[in-house]
């Protein structure tokens, strides 16, 4: 595991800092003598956006799991989430990230098929978000900034758009299809493996038809906390830009962030390096930024990305060493430290 967070973070740091290197080319050398001018209460600020993400995801968690019964509490909810993110951050196209969401909400107690339901419908969450923010976010770039090459920008936003809301049909409507599909996949050599992979799917999808078959006040509260989380993360760039003097719109930068991430869910490096700091960049210069452009994108990756590098392995391990027994099956009552009361009583079942 250190070995891959290693090369992860050595290539992130290379491939980030070749596109940034491209950004002071483009805008000149002199980009360099503003790197260390940020203003501390932006800094602050900007701090203040990433942990709120933080929280309002925590938030979003918790709900998913005391959906159907589970106790969660909401730091150890947080610390799940931080988690899944640096996982996303180590693994090609973040695909890591549910995985270790699943198993990080196993060592706290939650039961396995609840806490992979959770991951499943934390993933369908954001491809929701995906779905309807960018073409919204388009609408607002076309408004206030000249895109460059708009027709190709708006057809892989509008294709991104609505493979997300295909993804996400799929993971909350037809999950179902998973039970046939091991069956038919499980055959032969892999026969013996059948009966295990049938019974986690049974528990999955009993926790998955508790949280489909919430009331739509709850959806409206989790989406609009899915939002929440997203608009504060996305905003930390625009607090790091205001750190260095740049006057720019926050709802654009929002809007902005919106696309990049969407079209960088496809791109196989270590959380997005690359083609985040260009696009970052390419946002704050088409809304007429300069001298600090380089600098805001550094102290957002630093916050945002980097971070997750020194705060993910310490937190993981601190939470292996705690709860160093076996993950909860699937049919086993959750242990956590102490349970916090629901939010709403669970679905008679």
């Amino acid at each position: 595991m250190t070995g891959t967070v290693i090369r992860a973070l050595v290539a992130s740091f290379l491939i980030g800092g070749a596109a940034l290197a491209g950004v002071v080319a483009w805008l000149g050398v002199e980009e360099l003598q503003h790197l260390s001018r940020i203003e501390l209460p932006w800094l602050a600020a900007a701090l203040g956006f990433l942990l709120a993400s933080f929280l309002f995801a925590g938030m979003r968690l918790a709900m998913l799991v005391r959906r159907t019964g589970a106790p969660l509490r909401l730091r150890h909810a947080v610390r799940c989430h931080v988690l899944g993110l640096f996982a996303s951050t180590v693994t090609p196209g973040g695909s890591g990230g549910m995985p270790a969401l699943a198993l990080s909400l196993t060592r706290q107690g939650v039961p396995s098929g609840t806490a992979w339901s959770s991951g499943v419908a934390a993933i369908a969450a954001d491809t929701v978000f995906y779905g309807w923010s960018l073409p919204v976010a388009l609408l607002v770039l076309d408004r206030s900034v000249t895109l460059p090459n708009p027709v190709v920008l708006r057809t892989a936003g509008l294709i991104v758009s609505v493979g997300g809301l295909a993804v996400a049909y799929l993971l909350a409507f037809r999950l179902a299809w998973a039970l046939p599909l091991s069956r038919w996949a499980l055959r032969g050599r892999l026969a013996r493996h059948r009966e295990g992979v049938e019974r986690f799917l049974t528990n999955l999808l009993e926790a998955h038809g508790l949280l489909h078959g919430a009331p739509w006040s709850w959806h409206a509260r989790f989406h609009l906390l899915v939002a929440a989380s997203w608009g504060a993360f996305f905003a930390v760039l625009w607090a790091s830009a205001r750190g260095f003097g740049l006057p720019v719109d926050p709802w654009t930068v929002i809007a902005a962030l919106v696309l990049v991430a969407g079209l960088g869910s496809v791109v196989p490096t270590p959380g997005g390096s690359g083609f985040f700091e260009f696009g970052a960049s390419l946002a704050l210069v088409a809304q007429g930024a300069r001298g600090g452009v380089v600098g805001a994108v550094v102290v957002w990756r630093l916050i945002s990305h980097y971070a997750l590098f020194l705060i993910g392995p310490p937190l993981g391990g601190y939470l292996w060493a705690r709860h160093g027994g076996p993950p909860a099956g699937p049919d086993e009552p959750a242990e956590v430290d102490g349970p916090d009361e629901p939010d709403e009583a669970p679905p008679p079942t």
